[in-house]
């Protein structure tokens, strides 16, 4: 029995297509003559694109044109195996390295029992998710981004597919198409949401690694230095109280509190105290409360104004009655007309209605004030924040350089200059030869 199976062994070992005492590789091919799969060997393919050997099958030797290969990839390791197909060598060798990462995995069970897919994860759980939790905005933005960007990337990978190398492709594709590296932080931060949930909500191993976290994201600077002067603020408050009696109130607001617009459109009479002359900013951008002092010409604007029921808007939209989404046209006009970004083609130099509070921000840091001031009113959640927000303007840059030379270089000092040093050889004096 034993020379019985011998004999049937050794031709297919010692067959010119198997592997004589190197590791078998877990790709098979399959014969389209006798339809049984068969391992193949590397150099049966050159990679290098040199001429490829002949492949025969080693039980009917039968030629297996190179034409319509389909390729079965068997990793199978301690009781636990994973089959994957395709039509191309080199794309076999790939999925057989990412096998054999996965079937060393502790978690293989999300894998072998398969993993929901991040197109339907996203459509099924997540959508339905920040809709209801999510404000309007915030949600249509994400949305956008989901359907723009990551679906039709990422959609068809598994969640636990989907690994460092998917996100950088997902980066490369965003800046091919000319998105701004703040664009792709935005995605990417959906994205990190995206899965993050779907850990949270046990589709995926606790121990998993969110790739977002793992890879370089495009640097970008998206602070704006551009602040308006006392006399460019008293013009363009003027011109838009001629124009525009609420886009004016929503101005003087926010140059005078350092309010977000949308902090100030969703403002309610219940947040306004007359008597301790304070405003409180609830609805804020980091879902913490803040109080604003009022000051005098505030005060006199919000008296004159009809008050209603504790929640009723205190700037509610003149057609609809509803809070305002957004800053109103017209004070784009009015700075177009007053010239302010003539010939700027920054965007972030550019003035806008959030250039009012930075402004705000920004005379607190010329005045001396510290960070934790400037944070406090500010609404920041760190230090950092708050200096994102505090440049130091070249006027008051120039003063500052006027008082040291003052301090340093008093009248009568003698100050080296650049001819002076082509007289290595003379004593720099105050004299002239």
């Amino acid at each position: 029995m034993f020379v019985l199976i011998l004999n049937l062994v050794y031709p297919i070992c010692t067959h010119k297509n198997f592997l004589k005492g190197d590791q078998a590789m877990p790709i098979y091919v399959r014969c389209p003559k006798c339809r049984t799969d068969q391992k193949i060997r590397e150099d049966h393919e050159d990679l290098q694109g040199r001429r490829r050997r002949e492949l025969r099958c080693c039980h009917c030797n039968a030629r297996i044109p190179r034409q319509g290969r389909k390729y079965k990839i068997s990793v199978r390791r301690k009781g636990k195996s994973i089959v994957r197909y395709t039509t191309n060598l080199t794309v076999a060798k790939k999925i057989e390295a990412e096998l054999l990462r996965l079937i060393e995995d502790p978690n293989l069970e999300y894998h072998r029992k398969g993993s929901q897919k991040l197109e339907d994860f996203i459509e099924k759980d997540f959508l339905p998710f920040a809709k209801q939790n999510y404000k309007e905005s915030t949600y249509k933005a994400a949305l956008s981004y989901l359907r723009k960007w990551i679906i039709p990337t990422l959609g068809r990978k598994s969640l636990y597919e989907i690994a460092p190398l998917h996100v950088q492709r997902l980066i490369k594709n965003m800046q091919e198409a000319g998105m701004k590296p703040r664009t792709v932080h935005h995605c990417l931060a959906i994205l990190q949401i995206v899965l993050n949930c779907a850990k949270t909500w046990g589709k995926l191993p606790p121990g998993h690694a969110n790739p977002v976290s793992e890879i370089k994201k495009p640097k970008y600077d998206n602070r704006r230095t551009r602040a308006l002067t006392k006399e460019e603020v008293h013009l363009l408050l003027e011109e838009l109280k001629k124009r525009s009696q609420i886009t004016y109130e929503l101005a003087l607001m926010s140059i005078s509190t350092g309010a977000r617009f949308g902090e100030i459109a969703r403002l309610t009479w219940a947040d306004i105290d007359f008597a301790r002359r304070l405003i409180v900013f609830r609805d804020t951008k980091n879902k913490k409360a803040r109080v604003a002092p009022m000051i005098e010409p505030v005060y006199r604007l919000l008296s004159s104004k009809k008050r209603g029921n504790p929640q009723d808007l205190v700037f509610p939209g003149p057609k609809s009655g509803q809070a305002i989404k957004s800053p109103p046209k017209i004070f784009k006009k009015v700075v177009e007309a007053l010239g302010f970004n003539e010939g700027i083609e920054d965007e972030k130099q550019k003035v806008c209605f959030h250039t009012l509070r930075h402004t705000f921000a920004t005379w607190l840091g010329e005045r001396g004030y510290s960070t934790s001031i400037i944070q406090t009113m500010m609404g920041h959640e760190t230090p950092q924040m708050a200096s994102h927000y505090t440049h130091i303007s070249a006027q008051v840059q120039r003063k500052v350089a006027q008082e040291i030379e003052k301090e340093f270089f008093s009248e009568g000092d003698r100050l080296i200059l650049i001819e002076d040093y082509r007289k290595p050889q003379e004593m720099v004096t105050g004299e002239t030869n």
